[in-house]
């Protein structure tokens, strides 16, 4: 960092009245107790040239290491154990001025201590290898394996393939956090070395390996047996080794699933285990071994990836920690006098001390000093007792957030003498220069800290969060402190900051589900159930207020994982049948058959206790999908924005996201699917929030004016046109087409044309498993009648019915008798409306299209399976859509008037699509109220 940056002109600051106030500043930014002073009419004062060895006596040892010379031994960032650590107490030296030390550079910090030993070789501590652990692709890997994120993400392209981690561990009591991101077949546990894994057995088929299968729900170890809980894309599922006990166990997001296998063998017998891995083809998960904070630590194990500690563990024998006497790593202050002009800069020279003047508050005599320091000192090991590896930072955090509040002075009212007005019941507030100065000193022990990934995990994304969410200005202070991180850190650090920061912040908002899982309540604490659920859209929220801090964004939008971390924010983590029963534990089926007839509401129903519960809790549950969704809304925002101009950089970005993630999943439509595509849920999402964003372009446009050169280029990958493929088609209607590629269309005309092609890859199979679920339910519900099947599993389909509809349907639940939840949300249907008008559009520009064969022969056939499949979709719906009312039959008409005019069109060459367009004119027929519709129609008639 360059210390040159620090402001000029402070010569004032330490007069005696100002003296007082910055003093007083600096102690309420670093909480820094007060110096003791010596007499009644002297002080002593925190100034900005003792600040630095102020700081330092409130860090850990490794700070003190530095400027006190404590041992190296028991460097603090050192993973020895108790008996490496020596006890021999360090011998004061003579006093010299060159045995002065001065404060912590950046550079010092940065630094990494040399270990006294390594994981090389067997330990005390029960662990066998490197320091930093991942996945060993030159181990006992079996398969075709894809390994990204430093080697911790892994996707199979095999078909059974087995990987392991780097490190095995022999004794004591271990964790490790696997991520699933797609839920088949996969199966997690521990595996001795030298196990003969193959194409066909894994982790968990051999003895003395051991697995857990959330998707086939068993554990594994030679037999499988019934054990623990279905997964689900996102859960995070903790795998625990006791092998001081010889237990194993397994965690589904911080749920016990309960022992799993007792009797392990451990070190004593010849045994140790290595995290490993098995999985089916097109399954992915990902590892954390210890590199950032557990999700969801168990107390009493230990990451297999062992954190540097901030000072040993505790033996019987504790290590001594001795302080060398002040005389021999200081100048002798006892030659200066308090009225001597002399700084605390010649014990810690500041590097802002040449900005001050000689005129310096009065200095503490040596012993006073000495005394301050030490029980600073004391205090501070105490502390760091605790084993919190982030400690430093937490405090440094916590004195930039002070810092924040605080803020640099503003221009206030004045008195008639033009002079500020006096504020005597106010602390003074602090000027510009003084607010960059402390920053300047802040940052050159924080900036570190804001490289490391475990820190930004554990400390600086949890201030954001808290930053963001409780405070009204909260925006205001995030884009302030990086306002200073852009003054104070370089370019590249600045730039890798944002990029471990994003990564953890995607990664949370792909891990967290709309549904907080509690235990199921009782009758009795119903109320109370309801009460306590809350969303937790952390990570969405803090994506949020970065990516609308320019600098943030234009640094994010070049970078190549961007795109990776895009998707995972719009990810959302499907709910399991537990989260169903836990947000809808009241499901009274009367209410829910009343409701499927469709009679208006007219106020005056009897409201029984148990039906008014579950319209209550349907109306809690799609308020948290609702305040999801506005958040993924305004995240995409900042990229598009009907009316408002974008950056070109983010703008083109945005473009070649869209092509991307339409690339990445155009094998959905395969029967068997291929690896890498995206999770379910970014196509569902991201097709509702880009439907949003253009309904007022769909409102307003006229379809003729949509560009018919949209479909004369090759960019709807292998799909068919419909007058067949693109080569045959281009043969036949040699249209010419511009020189210019890629081509550059408005970008609503693309939004429009990517979420035709994302309801073909995604949306569609969502709405068809809807329709097929809603048709179970009737069938359940008819046999529930009959007594033919149980009431539980009644409850449990009309709960997967009610979550599907308001996720794709947003079809508000009847609102309850009596309401005061903050989330319940009623009479709010959008979705429908927005497909709909979606609809109209659509078939409004393929009937502009059919008027030329030429132009419509290039129209990919996706279009009108898109159209079809949307009609029925709503059509469908539960409670339908009004189609035939007055107000939808200018929506209906025209759509059906182009299923009869083309269900024999010569142009459209698959005989399938001109079938599907003749069953649809079929099936509306056999409907009462769509007969009086199509008698308008000539072809129809």
């Amino acid at each position: 960092m360059n210390h040159d940056r620090g402001p000029q002109g402070l010569e004032t600051l330490l007069d005696k009245p100002e003296g007082e106030e910055i003093d007083s500043f600096l102690r309420h930014i670093f909480d820094i107790d007060p110096l003791p002073g010596f007499g009644d009419t002297s002080r002593t004062y925190v100034t900005f040239d003792n600040l630095h060895d102020l700081i330092s006596a409130k860090l850990s040892p490794s700070s003190l290491n530095q400027s006190l010379h404590l041992p190296p031994s028991i460097s603090p960032r050192s993973t020895n154990t108790p008996d490496q650590v020596s006890t021999t107490t360090t011998t004061s030296s003579t006093t010299s001025s060159s045995s002065s030390s001065s404060a912590p550079t950046r550079a010092d910090l940065t630094s990494t201590p040399t270990p006294t030993s390594t994981h090389d070789e067997k330990t005390d501590n029960g662990r066998l290898g490197p320091d930093v652990v991942c996945l060993n692709p030159h181990g006992a890997c079996i398969g075709t394996l894809a390994l990204t994120d430093n080697n911790t993400q892994v996707e199979a392209r095999c078909n059974f393939g087995t990987i392991m981690a780097n490190v095995c561990v022999y004794s004591g009591k271990w964790q490790y956090e696997a991520t699933i991101l797609s839920a088949g077949i996969q199966q997690i546990g521990w595996a001795p070395p030298n196990v003969a894994f193959n194409r066909e057995e894994g982790v968990g088929d051999f003895k003395h390996s051991y697995a857990f299968d959330g998707k086939r729900v068993k554990k594994w170890n030679v037999t499988p047996v019934d054990y623990g809980q279905i997964w689900v894309p996102g859960d995070v599922i903790g795998c625990c080794l006791d092998l001081d006990a010889g237990e194993i166990s397994f965690y589904r997001n911080g749920v016990n699933l309960g022992l799993a296998y007792s009797g392990v063998k451990n070190g004593s017998h010849g045994f140790a285990y290595y995290p490993a891995l098995s999985l089916s083809f097109g399954e992915k998960s990902v590892f954390n071994f210890g590199a950032r904070p557990f999700e969801h630590p168990v107390p009493g194990y230990s990451p297999v990836q062992l954190r540097p500690t901030l000072l040993p563990p505790l033996s019987s024998t504790p290590p001594i920690l001795t302080t060398p006497s002040f005389s021999s790593i200081t100048p002798s202050l006892s030659s200066i006098s308090p009225s001597s002009s002399s700084t605390l800069s010649s014990l810690s020279p500041s590097p802002f001390s040449s900005s001050f003047s000689a005129s310096s508050p009065a200095l503490p005599s040596q012993s006073l000093l000495e005394a301050h320091l030490t029980s600073v000192v004391a205090e501070t090991t105490q502390n760091l007792l605790e084993d919190d590896p982030s400690r430093d930072t937490k405090y440094l955090v916590g004195c930039l957030g002070r810092l924040l509040l605080r803020g640099p002075m503003s221009p206030g009212p004045r008195s008639v003498s033009g002079s500020p007005a006096p504020a005597p019941l106010r602390p003074r507030p602090i000027t510009q220069e003084e607010y960059t100065l402390t920053a300047a000193i802040l940052f050159d022990r924080l900036a570190p800290a804001l490289l490391d990934s475990y820190d930004i995990a554990n400390v600086w994304f949890p201030f954001l969060a808290q930053t963001a969410s409780s405070r009204k200005n909260g925006s205001a202070l995030i884009e302030k402190a990086y306002d200073l991180i852009g003054l104070f850190m370089e370019p590249e650090e600045i730039t890798d900051h944002i990029q471990d920061l994003l990564a953890y912040t995607s990664y949370k908002a792909m891990i967290t589900g709309i549904l907080q899982t509690v235990p199921p309540p009782d009758q009795k604490s119903a109320s109370l159930h309801r009460s306590n659920i809350t969303p937790k859209f952390t990570a969405l929220t803090v994506a949020n207020v970065l990516l609308k801090i320019p600098s943030i964004l234009h640094t994010a939008v070049q970078m190549p994982s961007f795109s990776t971390f895009l998707e995972n924010l719009l990810t959302t983590r499907r709910a399991t049948a537990l989260d169903l029963h836990n947000i809808l534990p009241f499901v009274s089926i009367e209410k829910y058959q009343e409701e499927r007839k469709n009679v208006p509401s007219t106020g005056l129903e009897t409201f029984t206790p148990e039906g008014d519960r579950f319209c209550e809790d349907r109306c809690i549950l799609f308020g948290i999908i609702k305040t999801q969704e506005e958040l993924m809304y305004e995240l995409v925002s900042v990229f598009y924005q009907s009316g408002v101009s974008i950056d070109d950089r983010v703008s083109e970005f945005f473009r070649k996201w869209l092509r991307n993630i339409l690339e990445k999943n155009k094998g959905t439509v395969r029967n068997v699917l291929p690896p890498g595509l995206s999770n379910s849920t970014v196509l569902t999402n991201l097709g509702f929030i880009l439907l949003r964003m253009i309904q007022n372009y769909i409102s307003t446009t006229d379809p003729s004016q949509f560009p018919s050169s949209l479909f004369l280029y090759e960019r709807y990958f292998d799909f068919a046109r419909l007058g067949g493929t693109y080569g045959y088609v281009q043969k036949t209607y040699p249209s010419k087409v511009p020189d210019v590629y890629p081509p550059v269309f408005p970008i609503e005309c693309e939004i429009f044309d990517a979420i035709v092609v994302l309801y073909h890859l995604g949306l569609s199979a969502r709405f068809e498993s809807a329709a097929v679920q809603q048709r179970d339910t009737n069938q359940m519900l008819s046999k529930y009648q009959e007594g033919r099947v149980q009431k539980d599993f009644v409850i449990h389909t009309i709960q997967v019915t009610v979550y599907l509809k308001l996720v794709l349907y947003g079809t508000p639940p009847p609102p309850p008798k009596i309401t005061t939840h903050p989330l319940a949300r009623v009479n709010e249907n959008y979705k429908q409306q927005n497909l709909t008008n979606f609809l109209k559009f659509l078939s409004e520009i393929l009937t502009v299209q059919a008027s030329s064969s030429e132009s419509f022969s290039y129209v990919p056939e996706l279009y009108i399976e898109s159209l079809v499949s949307l009609f029925h979709s709503l059509r469908r719906a539960e409670p339908s859509f009004p189609f035939t009312s007055p107000a939808h039959k200018d929506c209906l008409v025209p759509l059906l008037t182009f299923f009869a005019d083309h269900f024999s069109d010569a142009t459209i060459i698959n005989p399938d699509v001109r079938e599907r367009l003749l069953q649809t004119v079929s099936v509306v027929l056999q409907y009462r109220e769509y007969i009086s519709c199509c008698e308008g129609i000539p072809k129809i008639r």
